[in-house]
């Protein structure tokens, strides 16, 4: 079930007349901490727009084939496993009979995988659902997993303007990805363009490799795709 975030706004803000979500397809197992949700729908709602969150069982693929394009900006907190020699990424929606009945011929074609519990797609699944144009209104995609760098592509073919992504695996559970998506935001919202929101983010965690390597190896590639110059404020 999507739940709407409305906070008080301060009569300085600016109108909102754009929508942005944040969906966290494993929210059970690898919750977002309460402070960076926070500080994702108030960088947002400052950069004048309404967000929803979408969490565990309400993100179908119903919903991320039919509803994406719905929304300017994107937040998908996801992230990538192995299955059969094949990279698949959460969609977060539990498998059962009648979504394995309803998306049976991508089962067949083994785009989509339920040996997790959690229903998984692969790379071929968002080429094949994602035509070109599919996703024109979209300004902006944050995918924010493991190897998400390899989805980037498939999502800017199909019209996404600008996508953040990362490199690597990256375990969840430790926050800094999560910490990098909130700070990266924060700067979006000031009005920074993609290229310098992630450059200024990454670039002084990068010194901490001559300092502390145990650190540094916890730090993940961020990239971007698409127009680098772009800005969402």
């Amino acid at each position: 079930m999507a739940h709407a975030l409305s906070p008080q706004l301060p009569e300085s803000a600016p109108q909102l007349s754009n929508k942005a979500i944040i969906i966290s397809s494993l929210d059970a197992f690898s919750p977002m901490r309460k402070a960076d949700l926070v500080s994702l729908n108030s960088s947002l709602t400052k950069a004048g727009y309404t967000v929803t969150y979408l969490k565990d069982g309400a993100v179908t693929v119903g919903f991320l084939t039919t509803q994406l394009n719905d929304y300017q900006i994107i937040i998908w907190r996801t992230d990538a496993y192995v299955h059969a020699h094949t990279d698949f990424w959460y969609i977060g929606q539990e498998v059962s009979q009648a979504s394995e009945q309803a998306y049976a011929s991508d089962f067949t074609s083994d785009e989509l995988d339920s040996s997790d519990g959690i229903l998984g797609a692969n790379a071929a699944f968002f080429s094949n659902h994602f035509n070109p144009n599919t996703l024109s209104n979209v300004t902006l995609m944050i995918i924010v997993s493991s190897m998400s760098s390899m989805l980037a592509p498939y999502f800017v073919a199909a019209g996404v303007k600008a996508v953040i992504d990362f490199a690597g695996t990256i375990d969840l559970q430790f926050n800094w990805i999560d910490y990098l998506t909130t700070a990266i935001v924060r700067l979006l919202a000031d009005g920074y363009s993609v290229a310098d929101a992630v450059s200024d983010t990454i670039t002084p965690l990068l010194t901490m490799r001559l300092e502390d390597p145990l650190d540094a190896m916890q730090i993940p590639l961020v990239s971007y795709s698409g127009d680098y110059a772009l800005t969402i404020a």
